[in-house]
């Protein structure tokens, strides 16, 4: 069924730890999500739910106070109606919600590109110098692992075969476009820069719906994410 989310909400779902939570059949009805089935999928899905909060986001910002939680932030603005929200994403603000997504689906989108090379990992810190990393590992006394979607390998061999996975993921993520009678799958979306409330098409991503482009770009941006990193994590499981 189609859901037809608000924008706040629709962030709120794309980055939860709740999204990635291990399913009933892999905890054997462990409530706590801590028993592993012996296919993985729950250490996968573990996996897959720390990158995802490790991605960048939005932080709302009323007064003095700061906040991940769009819901938070509604009830603090809530409390004092002369303070507005403002919209934080990285060392930039808003007071535009649609400008603050706008500029997170880019820097999603910039990431992903990170994402989807090799870096290096030294007791869970990203590198993107192997020299430096090697040099660090030693001094560590620790392994250097390689780095894929924000999944640790190895070796070279398995995180380059984890891009190889994580390409393919993210070739099969598409928005399907419909307005009116027409309708239309595509992978990319342009620029655009009316307004959300001008918009008639419908946009839909992962049965997410929405008629604001702003936050279509941000939803096909964050299932890219998603589709590279269960990708990776799987090769890693």
């Amino acid at each position: 069924m189609l859901k037809k989310l608000s924008f706040v909400a629709s962030v709120v779902m794309a980055l939860s730890v709740s999204v990635w939570a291990c399913p009933p059949e892999c905890t054997g009805g462990d409530k706590a999500g801590t028993v592993a089935h012996k296919s993985g999928c729950c250490k996968t899905n573990a996996l897959v739910a720390k990158v995802m909060q490790s991605l960048p986001h939005v932080t709302y910002k009323i007064g003095d106070q700061e906040t991940a939680c769009p819901e938070e932030a509604a009830k603090l603005a809530k409390a004092d109606e002369d303070v507005k929200i403002v919209y934080l994403v990285g060392n930039k603000s808003f007071e535009s919600k649609d400008e603050a997504f706008a500029q997170l689906a880019t820097v999603l989108d910039s990431e992903a590109e990170k994402m989807l090379t090799v870096r290096y990992s030294v007791d869970g810190e990203c590198m993107y110098c192997p020299m430096s990393a090697a040099a660090t590992a030693k001094a560590k006394n620790t392994e250097m692992k390689y780095r894929v979607a924000g999944v640790d390998f190895a070796n070279r061999e398995q995180a380059e075969k984890a891009i190889d996975l994580a390409k393919a993921a993210v070739a099969k993520v598409s928005v399907t476009i419909k307005a009116g009678e027409a309708e239309r799958t595509v992978t990319k979306l342009d620029d655009d820069s009316k307004p959300c409330s001008a918009m008639k098409a419908t946009f839909i991503v992962n049965g997410e719906e929405t008629h604001c482009p702003i936050q279509a770009k941000l939803l096909l941006a964050q299932a890219r994410i998603r589709a590279m990193i269960e990708a990776a994590a799987a090769q890693a499981s």
